[in-house]
């Protein structure tokens, strides 16, 4: 199974730390892991926890939408 997860920022916080503690037992499941993030450069302590268990991290440019 392959999952794509689309997130707000790669910056470390509680979101975070609970996304990489999550993506982790995904992995021991055998499902393959996509991100998705706006954040030009990964944060390096993301990317260090994660890239055991991410298969692909993907830029998408994100800009908020102002009404």
């Amino acid at each position: 199974m392959k999952v794509a997860y689309i997130l707000n920022t790669t910056k470390m916080g509680g979101g975070n730390i609970s996304f990489i503690n999550m993506i982790e037992k995904l992995h021991q499941k055998g499902v393959e892991i996509h991100i998705i993030h706006p954040d030009k450069k990964i944060d390096p302590i993301f990317y260090s926890l994660t890239k055991d268990f991410v298969t692909q991290y993907y830029f998408c440019k994100m800009r908020p939408r102002i009404i």
